[in-house]
């Protein structure tokens, strides 16, 4: 009966014993405003180890007089998020060196003295964010080894004296957004080479002193969107050597120093926007030699020392507009041999010294516009020839060398919403079958002026336009041929006493004489290399031919 009893005492003493030491408190939560509350926290709750709600520490509208969190030590995990915030004295965690999980978001804020994570050396998993945002003493991030994934967001913003992110070497997956922005000298990403997938955006911002993106060498795409922005000591994107997919938009803009693309061999798709923007030192876009798809636009603007835009010969699929703007050295856009179409708009704009637009040629409709706009070294359109649609307005305006808009000729001018042609000094030939067709209706909008006649004005347009298009070229009696032509030019199936005319593309006449019977011969030896038009007349009806001179 005595050992039936001693039985029933130890028992209840080890129910005791499990009880005190796994005790559950707080369900609505902790919040800590002073040292004083965290000391009182272990006298006042000793068996206290698994707080359920929220773990606040700190005051969200101003600074605590908290130097340590010693008081903590018995506590294993939290249910809730745990904020840490505006404690200007505390320097460590220790204290937490106990507590192995969180069930929501880590917030660390605004604690100008901590030197370190270590205190957080157990913390094993975490059900929400990881924010670390201006703790201008924390010069690495050990202390968070134990943390193999972030299911929420990751943001590491405004940490003024973090150099690595040693400490977050483990992590394998963020869930949400990755932020790593506002740090003035952190030289390295290369803490984070478990990394191998992120399901948000990835936005590496305004990093002063990062020269490249080693760290990220897991990575084979991007959830979201990847923005490389105002990293102003970026050289190279070296760490994207493995980087196949951007499942969103793809910005590289503002980064002072960036030299080279050459990182991005392996990328092949991207499903938004492309943007390579503002980034004074590039001078090429070699790198990206696998890349195919661009779901929406790409937009080149504003690399200053851009010459060509060689590197983006792949691409076939450009699912938006087309924008190559204020890049100012360049003078050669034949990457793009491969794009046949554009779902939004072709924007040609403030390309100083641009001369033609080779590489276009394969082009045949636009989805939303074009405009060639402020290229005062563009002489010539030839290129767009295949174009047979633009789906919006068609706005060429001052281009200072510009003399015909032959190239535009097969554009259908239903797809034309609203025309646009002013200033450009040099323009005398519009009369192209495009515009004749769009401006014989009346109600069709226009502006033009400020270009040499017979292009200064809708009317002198008109007047100078002729029935002719291609359709109509090639179901006349009459042949003109070799085409291109070498020596002499073979016209045949011409009445008797029709005008044969042969202009240059400025619009001279260079010779002119009157068909004997059905044939008549041209001698182009004395001509040079270039675009003629070939014009046959019988008084009546007018027949216009263009002729490729080799």
């Amino acid at each position: 009966m005595k050992s039936m009893k001693s039985l029933a005492l130890v028992t209840a003493f080890a129910l005791y014993s499990i009880g005190s030491f796994a005790q559950s408190c707080f369900p609505d939560g902790l919040t800590l405003l002073s040292q004083a509350e965290v000391d009182a926290f272990a006298v006042d709750n000793p068996d206290c180890t698994e707080i359920e709600g929220e773990l606040n520490i700190g005051d969200i509208f101003g600074d605590t007089d908290i130097q340590n969190l010693d008081g903590l030590s018995n506590i294993t995990s939290i249910g809730g998020n745990v904020t840490i915030v505006n404690n200007e004295e505390l320097t460590s965690m220790s204290g937490l060196n106990s507590l192995t999980s969180i069930g929501g978001s880590l917030k660390i804020q605004n604690n100008q003295e901590i030197t370190t994570l270590e205190g957080f050396s157990s913390l094993q998993s975490l059900g929400g964010w990881l924010s670390i945002f201006n703790n201008n003493g924390l010069s690495d991030l050990q202390g968070l080894e134990g943390l193999t994934e972030v299911p929420g967001i990751l943001e590491l913003n405004a940490n003024h004296g973090l150099l690595t992110l040693d400490g977050l070497g483990n992590i394998t997956s963020v869930g949400d957004d990755f932020t790593i922005t506002h740090h003035s000298v952190l030289t390295s990403l290369e803490g984070l080479s478990s990394l191998t997938n992120i399901d948000g955006n990835l936005v590496i911002f305004n990093n002063n002193a990062l020269q490249n993106l080693n760290g990220l060498d897991g990575l084979t795409e991007i959830g979201v969107n990847f923005s490389i922005q105002n990293n102003n000591q970026l050289q190279s994107l070296s760490g994207c050597d493995q980087l196949v997919t951007v499942h969103g938009g793809f910005g590289i803009i503002a980064n002072q120093s960036l030299t080279t693309l050459d990182a991005l061999e392996n990328l092949e798709t991207v499903v938004g926007i492309m943007g390579i923007e503002g980034n004074p030192l590039l001078q090429n876009l070699e790198g990206p030699s696998s890349l195919t798809t661009i779901g929406s636009s790409l937009h080149i603007e504003s690399n200053f020392s851009l010459e060509t835009c060689a590197g983006m010969e792949s691409i076939e699929t450009i699912g938006g507009g087309l924008t190559l703007q204020a890049n100012p050295q360049l003078t050669d856009v034949t990457a793009f041999s491969q794009v046949t179409e554009l779902g939004g708009s072709l924007t040609i704009s403030n390309n100083t010294i641009l001369e033609d637009l080779s590489g276009l040629d394969a082009i045949t409709s636009v989805g939303n516009g074009m405009i060639i706009l402020v290229n005062p070294m563009l002489e010539s359109l030839e290129q767009l020839s295949n174009l047979t649609a633009i789906g919006g307005e068609l706005m060429i305006t001052l281009n200072g060398s510009l003399t015909s808009l032959w190239g535009l000729e097969n554009i259908d001018p239903e797809s034309i919403s609203d025309l646009t042609i002013t200033d450009n000094q040099l323009l005398e030939y519009c009369h192209v079958q495009s515009i004749c067709s769009y401006l014989d209706v009346e109600s069709n909008p226009s502006e033009i002026l400020g270009n040499e006649a017979p292009c200064g004005s809708r009317t002198q347009i008109e007047e100078a336009c002729i029935d002719i298009s291609v359709a109509e070229a090639d179901k006349s009696q009459i042949a003109v041929y070799p085409n291109p032509v070498s020596d002499v030019l073979k016209v045949q199936g011409t009445d008797p006493e029709q005008s044969i005319t042969l202009y240059n593309l400025m619009g001279e006449k260079l010779a002119s004489s009157t068909s004997g019977g059905k044939r008549a011969e041209i001698n182009f030896s004395v001509f040079s290399s270039g675009i003629y038009f070939l014009r046959i007349s019988n008084g009546e009806t007018v027949e216009t031919f263009r002729v490729v001179k080799e």
